[in-house]
């Protein structure tokens, strides 16, 4: 071992790691947990930009149904969802939708002996409503009228049919 040897093994080691990000860059804000409504970005019904509305929640992604939405939603709240029941219902509140009036037998009918109004003309409403961008009816509107009548959704509300009117009464205001 010469001069030399020694000389070298006095240097320090080069660094092999490359430099991910140029000194003093601000690393990009990470996206937050929750919207304001509480529930955590999804892909199934979010947009995958990641981006909020002006009201805090997150952007919908484009062609998801209010079914789907409403079963993902309450999933994630930890809510109970028993997927055959809810797309039945689905499909049931679909069919009914053309008509504020509902037929004897119906799943709806209880809703109808009330007032008139039936919950699948509510929630479908309510939902394209929700759904159009350029409508005053926004998801924290809804739940807040169903939080005021004790209810924690518009689904929900199905399970009460003696609220359907009063409910349906608020949001037409909007």
């Amino acid at each position: 071992m010469g001069a030399a040897d020694d000389f070298q093994a006095l240097l320090p080691t080069p660094n092999a790691q490359p430099v991910d990000e140029p000194i003093g860059a601000t690393p990009p804000a990470a996206a937050p947990e929750v919207d304001s409504a509480g529930l955590p970005w999804d892909s199934r019904i979010n947009a995958s930009t990641k981006t909020m509305k002006a009201d805090g929640t997150w952007k919908a992604k484009k062609g998801v149904d209010a079914a789907e939405k409403l079963k993902v939603e309450a999933e994630l709240r930890g809510e109970a969802v028993v997927a055959p029941v809810v797309d039945a219902f689905a499909a049931k509140a679909q069919q009914e939708s053309q008509s504020f009036t509902t037929q004897p037998g119906s799943m709806f009918a209880p809703a109808a002996v009330q007032g008139g109004v039936s919950f699948a003309s509510v929630f479908t409403t309510v939902s394209a409503r929700v759904n159009n961008p350029a409508d005053s009816l926004t998801e924290g509107t809804v739940k807040a009228i169903c939080l005021n009548f004790g209810i924690n959704s518009l689904v929900d509300l199905n399970s009460r049919p003696d609220l359907i009117d009063a409910v349906w009464s608020e949001l037409s205001k909007y």
